[in-house]
């Protein structure tokens, strides 16, 4: 669709035909022609292309792959683990909060604790629990670091060539996976 300009009182207006509303003789018209355009006084838009430099390109070549590596991080490649072969992810807020329960139960003598997943019940000492979680955000923790190296090693890079050879998905740690038995 062509773009149109004007200048009005001191002020330019650039906008497709179909946004423009002509008033002339008391009367509005709605998608005006190109002829009746020009006769208000808009000109055809002619916008001319400039060719990004190389640099530009790098650095919007550089925030796609950030962002690809954001997608990836909080994909089921990283944000995953296996309880006796059930796949499940427990967000950061989630953790902290069993854990708080947990820390809790044990303090009050509680030996055992029921946790809910899915439809899934899981009972199992509070220590094991614990045990878990502990490693769960240990896991959390190196997902996030390798995730930021990831990023500051794309935001360092100089090349386009060298942008498209690397690798974000490398370094991060084996998907846990816990086969215990039931309390």
């Amino acid at each position: 669709m062509k773009l149109y300009t004007k200048i009005v009182d001191g002020q330019s207006f650039t906008m497709p035909s179909n946004k423009i509303v002509l008033v002339k003789d008391d009367m509005q018209v709605f998608n005006p022609t190109e002829e009746m355009l020009l006769e208000d006084g808009w000109e055809i838009f002619e916008q001319e292309f400039v060719e990004p430099s190389d640099e530009e390109i790098l650095t919007h070549e550089i925030d796609n792959v950030v962002n690809d590596i954001l997608i990836y991080d909080s994909s089921e490649n990283v944000n995953m683990f296996y309880l006796n072969d059930i796949p499940m992810w427990l967000d950061r807020e989630t953790r902290r909060s069993l854990m708080g329960r947990l820390e809790a139960e044990h303090r009050k003598g509680k030996e055992n604790t029921c946790l809910w997943y899915n439809n899934y019940k899981f009972e199992y000492s509070t220590v094991l629990a614990m045990e878990m979680l502990d490693t769960l955000e240990i896991y959390a923790s190196e997902c996030y670091d390798k995730t930021q190296e990831h990023i500051v090693n794309v935001k360092n890079i100089d090349t386009l060539e060298n942008l498209k050879k690397y690798d974000y998905t490398t370094g991060y740690p084996e998907v846990l996976k816990f086969n215990l038995n039931y309390t």
